[in-house]
């Protein structure tokens, strides 16, 4: 299918009998039935349409994460999603035992850590979570989360020693979480470092648009730098979003259901990532199939379905799912791509190229679309100069060994054999032990 293991998840081929062969007796291991699973009962009780009432979802959501830790009671994945369940309904003292338990079977489990000190940040118990958090810091330096959550506690006690290197550090380890930069302008300000301030928070608003108290930061720093009408103009944005926060605040706590569908279809996605097993495809499907009916307007759901139909080789239906995570998340290059992937796989080959160029278009600082534009036009042996121009273009945007390779297949097949041992020698120091690029290199250095 060309391009489509890029973006799309690995295909499973379809498993056919061989023709003109006798047909040979079912073993008798495949007529025993298969263990009764827990999750099959709960599934088999849900009504077709999903509950309006906020306490019947949580009441599935309980149900649903009981019957997953009944099937897996040992498993790392079901504690976390019993105790996130309990976490979400308030049922604090269930939810610190189960994740306790996580940690007694996986001693360095980040997400459990953090939530311990949430909770414990949450009843006042600041000296508790702040020592979570350090444990957690401990058992995995590497963990995301929990130095900002000990900074931000920090700050909040008035200890600013040290919070700035935990943050740097945070900011390599999440270097896209808006609320990292916030809280250095928050320290640099404490500081008076007014300057060092404004750029961080500049940076959070880069990073997310809508961050409500980056503009009152930026505008109380250029207030303390002198610069009246830009402080007044960030003032003025802190309130009218504001105003708007609060009436959406206003709006979900008149109608909490949607957002109690949101969080119920997360937990089912959870689940599903339990159930890999020979023998549980519908199991998996149910699941993400409910996910969708809680939460038809969430991306993340119709992108799911969609995998777990090609993972069948059900590339309508696939189609189908990505067409409609798009269409509620137009914002999302892979969308493209796999849509693309799709069309080209089922013989379309003008609506792949037509997408493609959309992307290319529309996402122009993203190094995989170009890329992918260009592994079609390899492919299709069509447009070649484009494909080197678009391998070039990835690679300037993201000098990675699977786009240097592209741009040394896009060199060969334009005749420039000399870029094109250039380009894989690159993608060779970079990834030494990938055989596909060393016999690349190979095919290159025998043409020349």
């Amino acid at each position: 299918m060309g391009i489509v293991g890029v973006a799309v998840v690995v295909m499973v081929g379809l498993r056919l009998a061989p023709l003109g062969r006798d047909l040979q007796p079912i073993p008798s291991q495949i007529l025993t039935p298969p263990v009764q699973l827990h999750i099959q009962s709960f599934l088999a009780s849900l009504s077709d349409r999903p509950a309006d009432d906020v306490l019947d979802i949580k009441a599935e959501e309980l149900a649903l994460v009981e019957a997953v830790a009944s099937d897996y009671p040992d498993r790392v994945e079901s504690l976390c999603l019993l105790a996130s369940v309990h976490q979400s309904h308030g049922n604090i003292p269930q939810a610190e035992e189960h994740w306790r338990q996580t940690l007694r079977i996986d001693p360095a489990k980040p997400q459990a850590y953090e939530e311990l000190g949430l909770m414990a940040q949450g009843q006042d118990r600041l000296e508790e979570a702040i020592a979570y958090w350090r444990q957690g810091i401990e058992a995995d330096p590497r963990a995301a989360n929990l130095r900002w959550h000990l900074a931000n506690t920090l700050v909040l006690q008035g200890h600013l020693e040290g919070t700035v290197a935990l943050l740097e550090t945070e900011c390599t380890l999440t270097p896209g979480a808006a609320r990292n930069y916030f809280l250095l302008g928050q320290i640099h300000f404490k500081q008076e470092a007014f300057e060092q301030a404004r750029v961080c928070y500049d940076k959070a608003l880069e990073l997310q648009s809508d961050y409500l108290n980056a503009y009152y930061g930026l505008g109380k720093t250029y207030a303390r730098l002198g610069q009246s009408e830009k402080a007044e103009a960030c003032m003025q944005e802190f309130l009218r979003r504001k105003k708007a926060q609060e009436a959406e605040s206003e709006r979900i706590a008149l109608d909490e259901t949607p957002f109690a569908r949101l969080r119920a279809a997360g937990f089912y996605r959870q689940a599903y990532r339990l159930y890999g097993s020979p023998g549980q495809d519908a199991i998996r499907r149910q699941l993400l199939e409910r996910a969708v009916q809680m939460d038809p307007n969430d991306a993340r759901n119709w992108e799911m379905l969609a995998s777990y139909h090609y993972q069948h080789n059900r590339f309508p239906e696939a189609l189908a799912g990505f067409e409609k995570a798009r269409e509620l998340d137009p914002n999302n290059p892979l969308f493209y791509i796999n849509i693309a992937a799709l069309n080209h796989g089922m013989k379309r080959p003008d609506r792949a190229e037509s997408l493609l160029k959309e992307a290319v278009g529309r996402f122009q600082e993203n190094a995989l679309v170009h890329a992918e534009l260009a592994r079609f036009y390899l492919h299709t042996r069509t447009n070649l100069p484009a494909s080197q121009l678009l391998a070039q273009r990835a690679v300037a945007l993201d000098p990675s060994a699977a786009h240097l390779f592209i741009l040394g297949r896009a060199c060969a097949a334009n005749g420039n054999l000399d870029g094109a041992a250039k380009a894989i020698e690159y993608a060779i120091a970079l990834d030494p032990n990938n055989p596909q690029y060393k016999d690349f290199h190979a095919q290159v250095r025998s043409r020349k």
